[in-house]
């Protein structure tokens, strides 16, 4: 099962054009200011500085699998926001009832192989309510979330 974390948050790009000690950016969101862009169903976002960062994991790393990428220190030079939170199912099913997707079900690692999950579904897993994140989803599935959150807000995630 992927966690619609929307792979590593949800995404906002904040204009970085404009000093920060000139004021905040165009989206008049200032460093560390969470918003959303949307009354109901949008994430809530949080404006992080630019910085460093290391992705990947170690060679040494237990159980670490060989499509693994090594550790490289990754820069962003501009201010972004994140979603502050993983998107949840609420936040999911205003997105499915909004386009009418529909998506398969559950698929998840056994330790050998992806297996599917017949009847289980992002809406109807572990018991989970509207402040959980959303499971179940794949690749296609948070590209079009965050595609249709666009159009949505007019902002580009």
């Amino acid at each position: 099962m992927v966690s619609l974390n929307l792979l590593a948050g949800v995404l906002f790009m904040v204009d970085a054009s404009q000093a920060f000690a000139a004021g905040p950016p165009a989206d008049h969101h200032a460093i560390g200011q969470s918003f959303r862009d949307c009354a109901v169903s949008c994430p809530e976002m949080v404006v992080i500085p630019p910085g460093k960062f290391t992705i990947g994991s170690s060679t040494s790393e237990g159980g670490r699998g060989s499509d693994e990428n090594s550790q490289q220190q990754v820069t962003i030079a501009y201010a972004l926001a994140v979603g502050k939170y993983p998107v949840t199912p609420g936040e999911f099913a205003a997105f499915v009832q909004d386009t009418g997707r529909i998506l398969g079900p559950c698929e998840h690692w056994d330790g050998n192989a992806f297996r599917i999950e017949e009847g289980i579904y992002w809406n109807n897993v572990f018991h989970q309510n509207d402040r959980h994140p959303v499971v179940c989803v794949n690749w296609d599935d948070a590209q079009a979330y965050v595609q249709w959150l666009s159009r949505k807000t007019g902002k580009s995630y």
